[in-house]
């Protein structure tokens, strides 16, 4: 894919739409204060809206100074290497959800202050990816970055917000759906069809897994047998339960809480180490920074069959 020409079509979008050119790089730049660990303050928030860079104003507004102002202060090393492990992408939106309370807002300050990582949260992308929807914003959000993050490589860019620029042009040009959908069938294995690829990402994802780990691709691998443990855990607590227990404890990750209370289900009696051993794995598999290999691969593929056969 010509991720140049997807950066050209966006500029033209935005000249045609708001009569102005989009200059995100100056924004980024302004916040590098923040990325070394300074806290965010007002005068940044009001940066990341001028009208001068970008609509902001015609789609979002901040709080009013006086509204969180003096919350501001939390931010003070929160962004400092975000992405080494998923706890540190949820603490970021977790904080940030606390003080804006709009996770749009929350995802607008992620993707300027760490573009590498983050994307604006919004509903063209939502709706031509269809993002799998969370049972609460942080994990709504925390799914739509796996997705963007994982189509870097196939969109041949470095930045999830460069990805995030892609999928939006093209849900506003009809006639660039064609290429999107025939890259996005050409990037993922088996000749899955492109119109059951976009309708359902996740569709058996464990076997996606598979493929790569035949192809030596062992961190992409890991990303859809992630994937498959997410949505498996959440299907079957949901399935003896009914739902997902309330999350008391603010320390404990959401796969870890929903772990824990299969746990105490007959169907899981005897499963929590293996369990939590897939939890382990998983967060090796989806953070850019850890290591993850052809046996961690294996383990996690192996292991989550044994799992879905062994627990019922």
């Amino acid at each position: 894919m010509d991720s140049a020409r997807y950066q050209h079509l966006f500029n033209e979008i935005m000249k045609k739409k708001h009569n102005m050119q989009v200059d995100f790089r100056t924004i980024e730049l302004s916040l590098e204060h923040v990325r070394n660990g300074e806290p965010l303050s007002y005068e940044d928030l009001e940066m990341m809206a001028k009208e001068q860079f970008w609509p902001f104003k015609k789609y979002w507004m901040w709080p009013a100074r006086e509204q969180i102002s003096g919350q501001l202060e939390k931010t003070r090393n929160l962004f400092i290497d975000p992405a080494w492990k998923e706890s540190a992408d949820v603490r970021i939106i977790r904080e940030l959800s606390a003080i804006f309370r709009n996770i749009s807002l929350v995802s607008i300050v992620s993707r300027f202050v760490w573009p590498e990582y983050y994307a604006i949260y919004s509903r063209p992308p939502l709706k031509i990816l269809r993002i799998e929807r969370g049972f609460n914003d942080i994990e709504e959000y925390m799914n739509y970055l796996r997705e963007m993050r994982l189509l870097r490589a196939s969109f041949g860019v470095k930045r999830t917000a460069d990805v995030d620029i892609i999928v939006w042009t093209i849900s506003q040009k009809k006639e660039e759906h064609q290429e999107f959908i025939q890259l996005l069938a050409e990037a993922l294995p088996e000749n899955l069809m492109p119109g059951d690829l976009i309708r359902n990402l996740s569709n058996n994802p464990i076997r996606i897994a598979e493929t790569y780990l035949k192809q030596g691709d062992y961190k992409t691998s890991g990303y859809w047998a992630a994937r498959a443990l997410e949505l498996y855990l959440n299907e079957e607590c949901r399935r003896v339960y009914g739902f997902i227990p309330r999350k008391e404890d603010p320390n404990k990750g959401e796969i870890e809480h929903i772990i824990d209370c299969l746990c105490e289900h007959p169907d899981y009696w005897g499963c929590g180490e293996l369990m939590h051993q897939l939890r382990r794995l998983r967060n090796r598999a989806i953070h850019i920074a850890r290591v993850y290999e052809e046996k961690d691969a294996i383990e996690f593929i192996e292991g989550f069959k044994k799992l879905r056969s062994n627990s019922r």
